[in-house]
């Protein structure tokens, strides 16, 4: 049997968080909102495999116009909020299409939101928690 591996083309160091809810090393990647216009706006998220798809602090909404009621999935379960669809991200140079979601009680962190799954499926991850540090390939 030949040995599993994947090749990374990055690495992303986590971030070490002293806040109000404790001191922890987070995987905190930027990624860009692409406005209609082009203006790009920088987001620092937090890396989530349970959520899935962006979510963020509900104070975010202002950067949105439309929006539609809807149940998401978070790694706290399934919750309502409203969803902005078909919205234009970049992370790593990749422009992406998905939904955003924003949760009224999402707590202030240095993050403002998640990165979830429907809006990673272009890259591959890994992610070695001891080393704090976690890979990206643009050629899943």
């Amino acid at each position: 049997m030949k040995p599993f591996g994947k090749d990374f083309t990055e690495v992303i160091k986590f971030t070490h968080v002293f806040d109000a809810s404790g001191d922890g090393w987070f995987p905190i990647v930027e990624v860009s909102l692409v406005k209609p216009t082009g203006e790009r706006i920088p987001l620092k998220l937090l890396f989530d495999t349970g959520a899935t798809q962006i979510t963020l602090r509900g104070d975010y909404d202002f950067l949105f116009t439309d929006f539609e009621e809807q149940s998401f999935q978070t790694a706290q379960g399934e919750v309502k909020g409203k969803i902005a669809k078909n919205q234009t991200i970049e992370f790593l140079g990749v422009s992406t299409s998905c939904d955003i979601g924003f949760l009224d009680n999402f707590p202030d962190r240095v993050f403002v939101g998640l990165f979830g799954r429907d809006c990673f499926k272009p890259f591959g991850f890994g992610f070695w928690e001891n080393a704090h540090e976690l890979y990206v390939t643009l050629k899943p």
